[in-house]
């Protein structure tokens, strides 16, 4: 899911916050990503996987929820995107068919 906003494009702390309530489901929690010199301190190995996946795609704010959904604020603050690890799967799936099938249809000269 993407959200942004209009008229003013930009989020602020308590509407990220709210977004995040929203998305919250029942015995679940979200924790903030910390820096990559923080995570590189901690134990947790889903800190470090979390902020690994935010800070390498968009650089910005970022969350966990304890069932390994991430939530990634745009550093711009234009544009907050959730997202479950089964989309990152399914869109990896649908990417590699679409190689094979675009492969098998090259001709052999």
């Amino acid at each position: 899911m993407i959200f942004t906003k209009q008229p003013s494009p930009f989020f602020k702390d308590d509407e990220v916050a709210a977004i995040l309530n929203s998305n919250t489901k029942e015995g679940t929690q979200w924790k903030k990503v910390l820096s990559e010199s923080e995570a590189a301190k901690q134990e947790d190995p889903l800190s470090r996987m979390a902020t690994a996946l935010v800070t390498n795609t968009m650089g910005g704010r970022g969350w966990v929820r304890s069932d390994g959904v991430t939530a990634e604020l745009q550093i711009q603050k234009l544009g907050l995107t959730i997202q479950a690890p089964e989309a990152v799967t399914r869109e990896k799936k649908a990417k590699d068919e679409a190689e094979a099938k675009r492969k098998a249809a090259i001709p052999n000269f």
